[in-house]
């Protein structure tokens, strides 16, 4: 991404972030889908995807987002212990 893409990307993940601390969980999912729509294989947009649809009871989708964090970053604690 370029840097317009990526200004965009990390505003997207900072007002997730925003939602999430206050749980509202949809706003931050919708927040995190745009994130990943801009780039698809960031693993902090991935963690926190995974975390919101957790909290939204989607726990399959949770799932594969966490599976996706860890084939990038095997070493992730955050998404190993979720």
């Amino acid at each position: 991404p370029d840097m317009k893409d990526r200004t965009e990307l990390y505003t997207e993940i900072s007002e997730a972030l925003d939602l999430m601390s206050s749980e509202d969980w949809e706003g931050a999912r919708v927040r995190l889908e745009r994130a990943l729509e801009k780039e698809p294989t960031n693993p902090s947009s991935l963690l926190n995807m995974g975390s919101v649809l957790a909290h939204l009871g989607k726990v399959d989708e949770a799932e594969l987002h966490l599976k996706a964090v860890l084939s990038l970053q095997p070493d992730n604690l955050h998404a190993k212990g979720t």
